[in-house]
């Protein structure tokens, strides 16, 4: 398997990567208040980056 690192473009993506930043940050608990973070950090520079297989 090949891995492709991705930057997190859009809400489907950030979203997608919610299962693993629900383990690293306990203290965030909806799926929603993580996409809400990262809507107001983006405009701060905050990117998200996740692999992915093909």
């Amino acid at each position: 398997m090949t891995w492709e690192i991705h930057t997190a473009r859009n809400e489907e993506d950030v979203r997608r990567c919610w299962p693993v930043f629900r383990e690293l940050r306990p203290h965030i608990v909806s799926e929603d208040e993580f996409v809400g973070r990262w809507k107001v950090q983006q405009d701060e520079a905050y990117r998200i980056v996740f692999g992915a297989g093909r």
